[in-house]
């Protein structure tokens, strides 16, 4: 009984180490942190040791600063330049603004001196329309047709109308006996240029959006007969038929195309003329 009644009292009561549930909940969600919380109170750090923390995370804090405003900051150099171009490209509009509301007056008076000449000289004035009619740089109205082409619908940007596409169809209306043709408005001469530059079509150095619109005047079933067997119908029906976009040609009773802007001759002359004679 008395060996009993010792082992007994040399029980030891499980109360005694047991574990809290937020030890538990530290242990199991931060197991690391527990031991480095421990390791930190068992060896604090010694205040020069401080010092040099503090020291770092300001010179670290600073140079964090000074370095995203350094990024942020505009170049002088740059916004020199920014400036340059700025005040050129502003100089250059207002200087084409000028020019073409010269070009404009010029084109007016114009208009005034062939009316008058028309009216002193009727059959020089007449030889003087038809040679500016043809030319493109004289208004002119009469029945003809129109092909439009759209290709709004059209996804891939190799399957877009051309300027090449455009260059072709005009040909062949010039072929077909059209006497004058426009496309979206804009005259076509001799001295018109249909380019691309990035995605636009340029005609007279102006830049066209879908639908095209050709306009040619001429008698409209001769123009549709001739064109019918040439290289333009053909490359029409590829464009509908291969690249999907929208070819609409019609006969019109009456169109009215506006004159082109005139554009100055640098190197051509007249045959048989004296450079003496032309200077004149």
């Amino acid at each position: 009984m008395g060996g009993a009644s010792v082992r007994s009292r040399q029980r030891v009561d499980p109360r005694t180490h047991s574990v809290s549930g937020s030890t538990l909940r530290k242990l199991l969600e931060n197991p690391v942190d527990v031991g480095y919380c421990a390791e930190t109170k068992a060896r604090p750090y010694l205040p020069w040791q401080k010092v040099i923390v503090m020291f770092a995370c300001a010179l670290l804090g600073f140079s964090t600063v000074w370095s995203v405003r350094a990024l942020r900051a505009p170049d002088e150099a740059a916004a020199a330049v920014r400036e340059t171009l700025t005040t050129q490209v502003t100089a250059r509009i207002a200087e084409l603004d000028e020019t073409t509301a010269t070009n404009a007056t010029l084109a007016r008076e114009a208009e005034e001196l062939q009316a008058r000449l028309t009216n002193q000289a009727p059959a020089v004035s007449e030889s003087l329309i038809e040679s500016a009619a043809a030319a493109g740089t004289y208004p002119v109205s009469g029945p003809g047709i129109t092909i439009e082409l759209d290709d709004t619908d059209v996804d891939a940007p190799e399957e877009r109308v051309r300027d090449f596409d455009l260059q072709v169809i005009v040909n062949a209306l010039w072929a077909s006996q059209a006497e004058a043709v426009a496309i979206n408005g804009e005259r076509v001469g001799p001295l018109t240029a249909i380019r691309t530059a990035g995605q636009a079509i340029l005609v007279n150095l102006k830049p066209l959006n879908p639908p095209y619109v050709i306009e040619a005047i001429g008698d409209p079933t001769e123009i549709q007969t001739t064109f019918a067997r040439t290289r333009g119908a053909s490359h029409i029906a590829g464009l509908r038929d291969i690249y999907g976009v929208q070819v609409d040609v019609t006969s019109a009773s009456s169109l009215t195309l506006r004159a082109a802007q005139q554009t100055g001759v640098k190197y051509a002359k007249l045959t048989g003329v004296e450079d003496e004679q032309v200077g004149k």
